[in-house]
């Protein structure tokens, strides 16, 4: 009896031991499943959240560049507003100064005799070195001066190098008259021309002999 109470025992602990592992082993094998059913669950939500935040982010995003859109088309339109009437002034302005200066080209003659009591009459316009020459009172017979006269338009008028050249020369009094004979020079010139053209006339004359030869 003793013996067969002994094995009871010891079989009944044994049966213990091995369901205490297999309970043990269950426990973690349900664990380690619930552990992957909960990671996949989380990522399937993350997954879900994390495109419902992007399309939101999105929507957000594009709400936001609407209103400043508009927001700077309305700037914009008060900008447009308050700025016409400069806009406006400034054109008028710009065309004035370009008609007075279209006007200017073609009445400078006249503002010209005025400022400088000179009779248009006496005016010579060369445009280059200088615009004009005017004999002061030669019209009249009662020749006064000589004036040279450069025009200028710009609101800073400065002379170029070549018109400084010519105003220093004016200044400085080197000026002289120089009156040069025409038909004495061509007269001085008739002996060269005539044996050149004699020269021509011998070659020609050679040239037309060794054709017809």
């Amino acid at each position: 009896v003793f013996i067969l109470y002994v094995k009871e025992r010891h079989a009944r602990s044994y049966f213990q031991g091995m369901f205490q592992d297999l309970r043990t082993e269950f426990n973690t094998r349900v664990a380690d499943e619930a552990k992957k059913m909960f990671d996949a669950w989380r990522e399937k939500e993350f997954t879900v959240l994390r495109e419902h935040m992007q399309k939101d982010f999105e929507q957000r995003l594009e709400q936001l560049k609407e209103q400043v859109r508009k927001e700077y088309e309305v700037r914009y339109q008060q900008w447009i507003q308050e700025k016409e009437k400069e806009i406006r002034e400034d054109a008028i302005k710009r065309s004035i100064s370009t008609l007075l200066g279209r006007i200017g080209e073609h009445i400078a003659p006249l503002i010209i005799a005025q400022k400088l009591g000179i009779n248009p009459k006496d005016l010579r316009f060369l445009g280059t070195p200088i615009d004009y020459i005017a004999f002061k009172g030669l019209s009249d017979g009662k020749p006064e001066e000589i004036v040279f006269i450069e025009v200028k338009s710009g609101k800073t008028p400065s002379l170029s190098n070549r018109e400084r050249a010519v105003k220093k020369l004016v200044e400085a009094r080197r000026v002289r008259w120089i009156m040069f004979s025409l038909t004495r020079e061509v007269e001085e010139l008739r002996p060269i021309l005539e044996e050149e053209i004699k020269n021509i006339v011998e070659q020609q004359v050679k040239k037309d002999s060794q054709e017809n030869s």
